[in-house]
């Protein structure tokens, strides 16, 4: 659609009322020429025969918005609109003219939304998929891939322009600070040799490999004793720490990845114990391997010296979306309208029936 085009909505339901409303949005007086009816000024209203089809009223809003009012019926309202279709008129909503108009050179919805998205995509790896999207979609045939696997796929892929939540916990002291200022090239996090430092979580957005997240980094957790069956609810004297563990925990449960920090030093929490919700995507990393080896770790990391920094930037990628996605070769659903509109996106006209 280009910027001179215009867009038809019908606003109320045909058949229902007395009077049915047409509103044009973008290019009026292109759209109302289209069908042999002579443009308003603005804030002018005409009693106009509507194409042979219905006399009725021509009301002109504004410079982008007038309205055609036949009588309600489904017969003489979808007549119209049919006028309005064949005459080049794009049948259409306010949603999806607010849209091409914000992207005028989009050839088409497809294009616009995909725009749409390419304005909000955080991560690099976003760019190229997104530009292909409107090639995919145009070819894709409603049916192979079938729409849930497209659902599936979408919903990883998705994580390109909305950064996932990333967060790590583990014991007090067990170097998870230290961790994400190093992955973030700069300091985020407090820093000092003394349990319990982060009485708060800090999150900061990070780019690992292409992909954007949202690392957050929380208060230690302190091993529950085991002579206090109670403890998980007052694990600490100090009422600050329990509620820092609280929010741990809770920042925790709505994480996209969960990764547990443990070294050589101090021994790792449980997923039940900060709130992990069943299924959830852990990993289990050592941090401090200069300190000597993690058992159970799937990678170990130096801060210190960078050692493992880009192995695990790599597995949080893979983890997150992983090249399978990357490398899916039908269309994203990046916007929700698309599933719901495929196969249907060029049946412009109505049927009375």
């Amino acid at each position: 659609m280009s910027a001179s085009a215009c867009i038809c909505e019908l606003m109320t339901p045909g058949g229902v009322g007395a009077v049915a409303i047409i509103q044009l949005i973008g290019d009026v007086e292109r759209g109302l020429r289209s069908v042999g009816l002579e443009p308003l000024e603005v804030g002018a209203v005409a009693l106009r025969d509507l194409c042979g089809v219905d006399t009725g009223l021509v009301i002109r809003w504004s410079e982008s918005c007038a309205q055609i009012t036949p009588h309600g019926g489904r017969a003489t309202t979808f007549a119209l609109m049919n006028r309005l279709a064949d005459a080049g008129v794009e049948v259409g909503s306010a949603e999806r003219a607010a849209l091409r108009s914000r992207w005028p050179e989009a050839e088409d919805d497809i294009e616009a939304m995909m725009l749409d998205a390419l304005a909000r995509a955080r991560s690099p790896l976003a760019i190229d998929l997104l530009l292909d999207q409107p090639r995919r979609w145009r070819a894709w045939n409603g049916a192979e891939p079938h729409p849930n696997e497209v659902r599936r796929v979408s919903s990883i892929l998705n994580r390109l322009i909305t950064p996932p939540t990333v967060v790590a916990v583990g014991r007090p002291n067990v170097g998870k600070s230290t961790l994400v200022n190093a992955l973030a090239r700069r300091s985020v996090s407090i820093v000092v040799d003394e349990p319990g430092a982060t009485r708060d979580h800090v999150g900061v957005t990070l780019e690992l490999d292409g992909l954007a997240v949202r690392w957050i980094d929380t208060p230690g957790i302190r091993p529950t004793p085991a002579n206090e069956p109670e403890a998980q609810a007052r694990e600490s004297s100090d009422a600050i720490e329990r509620e820092a563990a609280a929010l741990a925990r809770e920042v925790a449960a709505s994480a996209d990845l969960l990764i547990i920090c443990v070294d050589a030093t101090e021994g790792g929490v449980e997923p039940v114990e900060v709130g992990a919700r069943p299924g959830q995507e852990l990993m289990r990393i050592g941090t401090r391997a200069d300190l000597g080896e993690t058992p159970g770790a799937e990678i170990a990391t130096a801060a210190a010296t960078g050692d493992g920094l880009q192995e695990l930037i790599g597995a949080v990628r893979e983890r997150l979306a992983p090249a399978a996605g990357l490398g899916w070769p039908g269309p994203w659903a990046f916007d929700e309208r698309l599933i719901a509109s495929s196969g249907k996106a060029t049946a412009l006209r109505h049927d009375a029936g």
